[in-house]
């Protein structure tokens, strides 16, 4: 149970790291292809930096958003 816990909670660039290391290793690529897979690598920790602080938040605010009022 730890294992698949601690499974869900990496990274999905620590999952494909090895692929993408060996992807980025290929001579054959175009620095604008680097320069896309970076920009990838970086878009993915982003959005995964973002989903954290978001539900960060939404545990401190209770686990059902309380409706605004005008």
């Amino acid at each position: 149970m730890a294992d698949q816990l601690a499974l869900r909670r990496k990274s999905v660039n620590d999952l494909v790291r090895e692929e993408l290391t060996a992807l980025r290793g290929r001579a054959d690529l175009s620095k604008a292809d680097h320069d896309r897979l970076d920009m990838h690598f970086q878009s993915i920790r982003d959005i995964e930096n973002n989903m954290v602080v978001m539900g960060l938040q939404c545990s401190a605010m209770g686990s059902t958003p309380k409706p605004s009022r005008p």
